[in-house]
């Protein structure tokens, strides 16, 4: 800022107070930028002396709005908070004292932009305990409801246990349709059975908005009801597919810092453990669902591996979900490791209709199936069409060819089909690479000779060799490329 300059400064200051006279109603900006200034070079940078920090301290001052609703904006607005929220009670008196001042800024104080709302709401309950039925019939009102919820907070805190819930059901019985301050009250301050059962009964009547349901899951909401009136909203909101990415987030939170409620909520965790649409979703609600999965490992772990599979199967809509490229890879892998009979039992359905299995196949992390037990996987080969699931299984298995490995029992039991030694080259030789490519393909045919050399398996030896030499005949092949490309560009 140019107003910490002094060859500048008495510019920027004429400039200043001629667009705020000329242009009033951007005071309010130029002011927020002095102020700033101001304030951080007061309590942070500390570069200035006095004189010049003082001379910015009178532009800031000169800028100010002196008017009642620029006191208030001020305050509640742009306070710099360093040792805690701004004391707001001298606001507040001068509120209640005239309450057509509250009424005149109800509309900026509730749209989003007091960002001290809520203090200025608590200091209203500490000099006016008379405003319980004021502030919620004021109009117009915006969409930021902090205020009142803190200044109903603050006057229950005098009260008897249950006051707050009685007002808030006194109130839905007077505006039934009151839904944002309804609900805005229960999950700000009524972490209360009696809150979680008006929730549930709202998420049943389809009334409940997901945004609204989002917001329990932060802080420690999820902690104030009793297991009864929890496992009524979790599972009332688990019914409600709308819901769903808001319950999975609360019911994780519960079970983290109290897991002996894991029993009671079961069903509920079950249910969501098996809604594809929370791995499939783009987001925070997909990563908590992996949380829950993670502490119902292993006894879960088939539901769990189930869900991603039908994830990945899933062509409902545009969106395409692949295992391989999401955050769910690593926890099929723990699944696998924690029931690796189970995951294959899910697995194998999946694989059996070669129709569907090349799309499916598409985007499964390599390796998975090399953890699966490999005589039953073996087993399933060997039933029927080995072309056909040999070829499969090329698509999913670690290119090994080391005694012991998935890829040599494939190659020894169904390496005399070209299209399964097909596509075990295929997808050896796919894959993205930097540099010229004939250093790529002399790289992986090294590599593969390396790996051949710790074979024993007839099959497996005479696979890498064809590779290879397919390799190294795409290898001379870019070369000659290359050079034609130097000799006609330069490069």
């Amino acid at each position: 800022m140019l107003l910490r300059e002094a060859a500048v400064r008495e510019q920027v200051e004429s400039f200043f107070r001629t667009a705020a006279s000329r242009h009033p109603q951007s005071e309010t900006g130029l002011w927020k930028a002095v102020h700033h200034v101001a304030t951080t070079e007061r309590t942070l940078w500390k570069q200035l002396n006095e004189p010049d920090l003082h001379r910015i301290e009178e532009l800031d001052d000169g800028l100010a709005d002196k008017s009642p609703s620029g006191r208030l904006r001020r305050a509640v607005a742009h306070s710099e908070w360093r040792d805690g929220p701004p004391n707001l009670v001298d606001i507040a008196k001068e509120l209640s004292a005239d309450r057509s001042l509250l009424q005149h800024d109800w509309p900026w104080l509730t749209s989003g932009e007091a960002q001290y709302a809520w203090y200025l709401g608590e200091s209203l309950a500490r000099v006016d305990r008379s405003l319980d039925d004021v502030l919620p019939s004021l109009s117009p009102r915006g969409p930021e409801l902090r205020v009142i919820a803190g200044y109903l907070y603050a006057r229950a805190q005098g009260e008897r246990s249950g006051w707050l819930d009685d007002w808030i059901d006194r109130y839905e019985v007077a505006h039934p349709d009151d839904l944002a301050l309804i609900t805005e009250l229960t999950w700000r301050c009524a972490s209360t059975d009696r809150g979680a059962r008006r929730l549930a009964r709202l998420a049943r009547q389809g009334r409940l908005e997901p945004t609204t349901a989002g917001h329990l899951a932060f802080g420690n909401w999820s902690l104030g009801p009793g297991i009864d009136a929890f496992v009524d909203l979790a599972d009332a909101m688990s019914r409600v597919p709308g819901l769903s990415a808001a319950v999975v987030g609360l019911v994780d939170h519960r079970v983290s810092k109290q897991p002996t409620d894991w029993g009671p909520l079961a069903d509920v965790i079950r249910k969501l453990l098996g809604d594809l649409n929370l791995v499939r979703i783009v987001g925070h609600a997909s990563w908590e669902w992996q949380q829950l999965a993670r502490r119902a490992l292993p006894h879960e772990a088939q539901l769990i591996a189930r869900t991603i599979f039908a994830a990945q199967a899933c062509r409902a809509d545009d969106h395409r979900f692949f295992i391989e490229h999401s955050t769910a890879a690593p926890l099929l892998f723990e699944a696998a490791a924690a029931n690796p009979r189970g995951v294959w039992d899910e697995l194998k359905p999946m694989l059996s209709d070669f129709g569907r299995a090349v799309l499916f196949v598409i985007g499964f992390p390599t390796g998975l199936v090399d953890q699966l037990p490999r005589a039953v996987v073996l087993d399933w080969l060997m039933e029927r069409e080995q072309e056909k699931r040999g070829s499969i299984l090329a698509h999913l298995a670690r290119i090994d060819v080391t005694d012991g490995s998935l890829m040599s029992d494939v190659l020894r039991l169904a390496g005399h089909l070209q299209h399964v030694r097909d596509t075990f080259t295929s997808e050896y030789a796919s894959g993205a690479w930097s540099g010229p490519a004939s250093t790529h393909w002399n790289h992986r045919a090294d590599e593969l000779q390396t790996s051949m050399n710790n074979s024993s398996s007839v099959t497996a030896r005479e696979w890498a060799r064809q590779t290879i030499a397919h390799l190294r005949d795409m290898a001379e092949r870019e070369k000659a490329r290359e050079e034609e490309q130097r000799l006609k560009w330069g490069w």
